[in-house]
């Protein structure tokens, strides 16, 4: 009983840093696509940008 119970909580433990790493990984993918995507953005921009050198986006803002 002593040790099932033992053995129950370091599992609770593994879970719990099993799901913690698992919302880390999610969070990082979604980070670095979202970066990747505001890069990809900010080149089309700046493609528009070089084309037209008329109308800047930074001095608007």
């Amino acid at each position: 009983m002593i040790k099932m119970r033992k053995h129950g909580k370091v599992y609770n433990r593994m879970t719990s840093l099993v799901v913690l790493l698992t919302c880390m990984n999610i969070t990082m993918i979604m980070m670095i696509v979202y970066v990747s995507w505001c890069l990809n953005n900010l080149e089309i921009l700046y493609i528009k940008v070089r084309i037209k050198p008329g109308a800047h986006p930074k001095a608007r803002a």
